[in-house]
């Protein structure tokens, strides 16, 4: 009853937090502070911040504002313990360097939308380093002495805005936001805001400010939100207001718990979320409510939480060649492992420690499944036993005519799939090699070579991009002509990264940026075709918003796009989404998308998700991928990410010359899935199959002509099946 009573309820929540909020207004509904009327007193504490992508952050920040003789008083709280945060020195005022670390920022809005969008950004640094600009002009400068307090838990940035300082009226809304960039040691930056705005300088999605009104007695003031070792959901919060209330929990939009709680102090609840499968990765999304005494809405705060730890069950290799026993790690003991694949078990075995070996003994060639139980919790992943001798990856040919065809690429006529590795010195490659793409190591005798134009450098000054050399137009011709006789087949990428930037030399040596950069690599593309028409061009972008501008500088698209790329916690969730964004703005173009094998860290990645995201590129179109193992490369005890690699491209090329000239037939993709079926000249089924989500899925399948069977699908599992007229049983056929 609760779940049904709370949503209509729910809806109104700007009404009972925001009060009656004019569209004329700008500001995120149920983003307010209010400033009690005397001076010196603090408002209610501002909080629940939100990182990019709309997840938790790790530190949770508040703040509080105050009216003083001059102007308004913030108080920014930072939690976190300051000995594992990480900040630059103490620098001259608006040095740049002060955003690579531990930092906040307040960006002001006195006007709204008005007097041209104006807003006033200040960041402080731990350090005492401070930034500040009239929009992104740094040469204005605000006359505020910032404090800065460092406990061991917190740390404290106080910040006063003088009237005058920006010409505000004291007795009007502001507009504003509050950021923290978290900077721990070691560890990648965390962006969050008050707001949870993806833009922190965008006016319409900050909050208010309010000079005058009434504050609500009970808010929920949140400290931590996040998931344990244990899959178990922690939330550390307390509330303002002398009432009691009511915290309401929803896991991924299904009501989870509510929970009567009363007076002010930090109180922690501890949630259990994964029930019995525990999933590979990915991100659930906790809404708290705040409700009053008569449950009536409050406030509400939603975001987005890495669902469990990967280490639940880890496998030491994807593939076995030649092994007698396969390591496993398991989080939680004791517990009881078992080896089956769709019809048979073939081992059952108590498992006493986190670390475990169990007997490989009598497995033929094929796919297999290591199915783990500890107390209520259940998980599963798959692994393939190799034949004795691996099949001998073929040579490409040494002078063949690499060719596009619409949306494929093809070798000599026939499909041919770019699979590669982007590395660095620090790269450790799979062995045996395999790739069709010689980006680095790891790649097959005659693979396709992978070049770049001259011409142009890598800049971090005045901005981060392309510096073009006074002569690059020469250059580059120099460069093409050297091409257009080249006997191999030619891969040449115009640019990587091109949304970045253009910069051309000027007399004085100064540099200065072209503001229709893109229109160099339309020119630059124009020659390169004239020069050889036969080569092969690519062009890589990273932002989807500007990649239109690049559809005509390219024989062949190479994309990136955070979401599907190089997220943390979910790279598939997006993938299709985000490929069908690429595919309407590239036409038939071929696609090459890459795949963050080391971004953001190596720490996100799973060996199952880069095998998926292959797959679903081929689900959907696209002609290839590079796997991007640079910053630092993989470390080479992440052994069964190394024995995926190594197995990747002997598997796509099993089937992909067939799955690509053979007839579609109709089929039946069951929910969770997706996938297509092809028929051969004889008569066979080939289907390809791959799940995206990252628990467990069980599927009844009616194959056409062949019949209906029951099959499982561990996370991210790709599968490939095989059959024929004469033989009606399923075949994983990359092993056999």
């Amino acid at each position: 009853m609760i779940k049904k009573a709370c949503f209509p309820i729910i809806s109104l929540l700007a009404l009972f937090t925001a009060g009656c909020f004019s569209v004329k207004e700008t500001g995120v509904p149920g983003k307010v502070i209010v400033l009690p009327e005397k001076a010196g007193e603090k408002s209610q504490p501002a909080g629940g911040f939100i990182a990019l992508g709309e997840r938790w952050p790790s530190e949770q920040t508040e703040v509080y504002a105050s009216k003083t003789e001059k102007g308004v008083k913030f108080e920014i709280v930072c939690y976190g313990e300051t000995a594992n945060l990480e900040w630059s020195e103490k620098k001259a005022d608006d040095d740049m360097t002060l955003f690579s670390g531990e930092h906040v920022e307040l960006l002001v809005a006195p006007y709204g939308v008005n007097e041209g969008g104006v807003y006033y950004h200040i960041a402080l640094n731990p350090a005492g380093s401070i930034y500040h600009a009239e929009k992104r002009d740094t040469s204005f400068t605000l006359s505020i002495q910032p404090q800065v307090e460092i406990k061991k838990d917190c740390w404290i940035a106080s910040i006063e805005i003088p009237h005058m300082s920006i010409k505000a009226d004291p007795s009007e809304m502001w507009n504003v936001n509050i950021c923290r960039t978290i900077k721990k040691k070691g560890a990648s930056p965390e962006h969050s805001s008050w707001t949870g705005s993806s833009n922190f300088h965008d006016i319409y999605t900050m909050g208010q400010l309010r000079f005058s009104g009434k504050t609500q007695e009970e808010q929920l003031r949140i400290f931590h939100c996040r998931i344990n070792r244990n899959s178990k959901l922690e939330l550390e919060v307390a509330k303002t207001g002398k009432n009691h209330a009511y915290l309401q929990i929803f896991n991924n939009g299904k009501f989870s718990a509510v929970k009567k709680f009363s007076g002010t102090e930090r109180q922690t609840f501890v949630f259990d979320l994964t029930n019995q499968y525990v999933p590979l990765k990915g991100e659930c999304r906790i809404s708290l409510y705040l409700l009053g005494p008569y449950r009536v809405p409050l406030q509400e705060f939603n975001g987005n939480l890495a669902l469990c730890e990967t280490d639940f069950l880890t496998l030491d290799k994807m593939e076995y060649l030649n092994a007698k026993t396969m390591k496993c790690k398991v989080l939680e003991f004791p517990g009881k492992a078992v080896i089956k694949d769709d019809k048979t078990t073939y081992l059952e075995q108590k498992i006493t420690g986190n670390e475990t070996e169990l007997s490989l003994e009598n497995l033929k060639p094929g796919r297999y499944v290591l199915d783990y139980t500890s107390g209520d919790k259940r998980t599963s992943r798959v692994f393939f036993i190799a034949p004795e001798t691996l099949p001998e990856v073929a040579e490409l040919p040494e002078k063949g005519k690499f060719t596009v065809q619409n949306n494929d690429l093809r070798m000599d006529g026939k499909p041919f799939y770019l699979l590669g590795i982007s590395g660095g010195s620090k790269t450790h490659y799979p062995v045996p090699a395999g790739f069709t793409l010689k980006y680095g190591d790891g790649a097959r005798k005659n693979a396709l070579p992978y070049h770049g134009t001259p011409g142009r450098r890598l800049v971090r000054k005045p901005v981060t991009g392309y510096a073009f050399q006074k002569n690059w137009e020469n250059i580059i011709e120099k460069h093409l002509q050297n091409v257009s006789k080249a006997e191999k087949p030619a891969w040449r990428i115009l640019c990587y990264e091109a949304n970045l930037a253009v910069l051309f030399t000027q007399e004085d040596g100064s540099l200065k940026v072209d503001p229709e950069g893109h229109n160099v690599y339309r020119k630059i593309y124009k020659m390169a075709k004239k020069a050889a028409p036969d080569a092969v061009f690519s062009i890589q972008a990273d932002k989807l918003d500007v990649m239109q501008n690049y559809i005509e500088s390219c024989d062949v698209l190479e994309y990136a796009i955070g979401s599907s790329s190089y997220h943390p916690t979910d790279m598939i969730k997006h993938f299709g989404r985000d490929f069908d964004k690429v595919r309407s703005i590239a036409g038939t173009k071929p696609l090459v998308p890459w795949l963050g094998g080391t971004i953001p860290s190596p720490k996100n990645r799973t060996a199952e998700e880069i095998r998926a995201g292959v797959y679903y590129t081929i689900l959907k179109g696209g002609a290839g991928n590079i796997i991007h193992m640079g910053h630092g490369g993989m470390p080479q005890d992440r052994t069964r990410f190394w024995s995926m690699l190594s197995m990747l491209s002997r598997e796509i090329e099993s089937f992909y010359s067939d799955f690509k000239t053979w007839k579609e037939t109709v089929f039946k993709v069951p929910e969770q899935l997706i996938g297509k079926a092809v028929t051969g000249p004889n008569g066979e089924l080939l289907v390809v199959l791959l799940n995206t989500t990252n628990s467990e899925v069980k599927a009844e399948i009616e194959f056409p002509g062949f019949g209906r069977e029951t099959l499982t699908f561990t996370p991210y599992e790709p599968r490939v099946i095989r059959k024929q007229k004469e033989n009606s049983g399923t075949d994983d056929q990359k092993k056999n």
